[in-house]
């Protein structure tokens, strides 16, 4: 698993794979942590349990487990 470089908001390192969620937002909705583009164009995001996108990470969010 490859670290994004991105801290939750309690400090913790974010990972590709790990389950997080948006608390501001909705506690209940786990989302999956993606590695999206390639080349100079990319990013991490948060998508959907089913594979669809859903948000892109930030430090606003919220390890699960």
């Amino acid at each position: 698993m490859r670290k994004t470089g991105i801290k939750d908001i309690h400090g913790k390192m974010v990972c590709e794979g790990d389950l997080v969620c948006f608390p501001h937002f909705d506690t209940e909705e786990q989302l999956i942590v993606t590695f999206i583009g390639d080349g100079d164009d990319c990013d991490w995001a948060a998508d959907k349990k089913d594979g669809t996108p859903d948000s892109w990470l930030d430090n606003s969010c919220e390890l699960v487990s």
